[in-house]
């Protein structure tokens, strides 16, 4: 019997209906799913809406810099 023969038994956990959209990948041109949130091959987010953040707010940075700042003012006795 060979091993690496597959039969039905192997695919009992798997959803195998020709109904699930696909669509490709713009960024690699795989296909995947037409709802993932993001390609399973190279990684990239499909939407802006499902991307995370890289950025931090402005008033957050400046903010963080004005306490530096009196931080610093306080340390050397200004």
């Amino acid at each position: 019997m060979d091993d690496d023969a597959l039969d039905d038994d192997d695919y009992a956990g798997f959803n195998t209906a020709d109904d699930d959209a696909t669509d490709t990948c713009p960024h690699c041109g795989e296909e995947i799913y037409e709802d993932a949130p993001r390609c399973p091959e190279c990684g990239t987010y499909l939407s802006d809406l499902d991307s995370p953040t890289g950025r931090h707010p402005w008033w957050i940075l400046i903010g963080v810099a004005v306490c530096l700042l009196i931080v610093l003012a306080w340390a050397w006795g200004g």
